[in-house]
C-alpha cells in the first residue's frame, strides 16, 4: 500500500465517521439528495443538542421526519417542503439563540465597564 492509498483511506474514514456524528450512514450519503441531508443533519443536530428548547409537537414532527430520512422506504415520502419545515426550525432557534447571546454578551460589556472605570 502506497502513501497516496493510505492517506485516501484515512480521509474515507475520518469522512465516515464525521458523517455518523452527523446521522447519516456513508451508503446513505450516496444515494440521498442533498436537500434531504442537509435536513436529515438539522434535524439530527436539533434533537441531539437543543431538545429543550423544543415544543412537544416540533419534536414529535422532527422524530417523524428523521425516523423517515434514515428507513430507505420511507425516504421517497419525504418531500421538500417537510424539509424546508425542519430547515427552517433549525434557523428559527438559532436566530433566537443568537439574539439571547448577544444580549448577554452586551450585559457583561457593561458590567466590565463599570469595574474599569475610574472612580
Amino acid at each position: 500500500m502506497n502513501t497516496a492509498d493510505f492517506k485516501t483511506l484515512k480521509n474515507e474514514q475520518k469522512t465516515a465517521q464525521w458523517l455518523l456524528a452527523n446521522g447519516i450512514s456513508t451508503a446513505q450519503f450516496e444515494k440521498t439528495d442533498i436537500w434531504l441531508l442537509q435536513a436529515q443533519k438539522t434535524a439530527f443536530y436539533l434533537l441531539k443538542h437543543k431538545i429543550e428548547l423544543l415544543s412537544e409537537a416540533q419534536k414529535d414532527a422532527l422524530m417523524d421526519f428523521y425516523y423517515c430520512a434514515n428507513h430507505s422506504q420511507k425516504r421517497s415520502s419525504i418531500t421538500k417542503r417537510q424539509t424546508y419545515e425542519v430547515m427552517n426550525l433549525g434557523k428559527k432557534l438559532k436566530r433566537a439563540e443568537f439574539k439571547a447571546n448577544r444580549h448577554t454578551k452586551k450585559a457583561r460589556r457593561k458590567i466590565k465597564a463599570k469595574r474599569q472605570a475610574p472612580k
